[in-house]
């Protein structure tokens, strides 16, 4: 079912990080607004983006992290803007802790941007039970979690994929196989009454050394995100 959109209430701001790496560079504008084009594009159907492609177009180099905080952020932030039915929340899945923390960090280095709860395996965590997680969700708009927890917690029915309007997954190409974000998809995506936007941002796929005895595998991560591969070059 596609998702109504609406008017975003407000315009998200560039975090510091993102900005500070750029103070005095002469692209900088050029790349910001280029980045702005291309996650419009993505809220628009379910993507999977060539990280490689958006940082070589822009010059961006080793600049991969801020990029992919920019874009997944105003990702969540469009999809939570424009969501007129159904759930107004948003996940960033991340495979690693320390990922994790890099994406709540980014989050929480931009005043007013969105409520957010990090969720990594502690002790409290652990013994959460359906209303813990209940309360998290009801609280906070973003969700920022391993996938291995956020998949315990769909299993044992804390939480439903229809609770969220955005996900997404960052190093996506462990989307297939029986990774915990494979076995997300697999068994929670696509089911009647989602009202779920997915996006997915990986690199080692989309590099060129990589290309042909990648081709099956992408092939195989678009059916499992129901989504389709995008380049930079093609959304701006």
């Amino acid at each position: 079912m596609p998702i109504l959109f609406a008017a975003p209430r407000r315009p998200l701001r560039l975090h510091k990080t993102f900005c500070s790496r750029h103070r005095g560079a002469r692209f900088s504008l050029k790349v910001l607004r280029s980045l702005w084009r291309i996650v419009d594009e993505c809220v628009k159907s379910n993507t999977i983006l060539a990280l490689s492609s958006v940082c070589d177009d822009n010059g961006l180099g080793s600049l991969d992290q801020a990029v992919k905080e920019f874009v997944v952020l105003r990702f969540c932030r469009l999809c939570i803007d424009t969501a007129l039915v159904g759930a107004k929340k948003a996940c960033i899945l991340a495979p690693t802790v320390p990922m994790v923390k890099e994406y709540n960090a980014a989050a929480m280095r931009t005043p007013g941007l969105l409520l957010t709860q990090l969720i990594i395996g502690t002790a409290d965590v652990d013994v959460w039970e359906r209303k813990d997680w209940r309360n998290v969700v009801e609280q906070n708009d973003l969700l920022i979690c391993t996938p291995q927890l956020f998949f315990d917690a769909l299993r044992s029915e804390h939480i439903a994929m229809d609770m969220f309007c955005a996900i997404a997954f960052d190093e996506c190409q462990h989307c297939i196989g029986s990774h915990p974000m494979a076995q997300i998809l697999a068994k929670y995506l696509g089911k009647p009454g989602q009202n779920l936007r997915v996006l997915g941002l990986g690199r080692q796929l989309f590099k060129r050394k990589y290309r042909k005895r990648a081709e099956e595998a992408v092939k195989q991560l678009e059916i499992a995100m129901q989504a389709h591969v995008r380049h930079g070059y093609e959304l701006m």
